[in-house]
């Protein structure tokens, strides 16, 4: 149980920051940066 707890809140980690870094890129692109 404390494993699977773990792994969730690992995969939610990888998730938002992928989802953080496309939202830089894009920032990037548009010249907002």
């Amino acid at each position: 149980m404390d494993d699977l707890s773990v792994s969730e809140k690992r995969t939610s980690w990888q998730n938002n920051s992928k989802m953080s870094f496309s939202m830089g890129e894009s920032i990037v692109e548009n010249g907002n940066f």
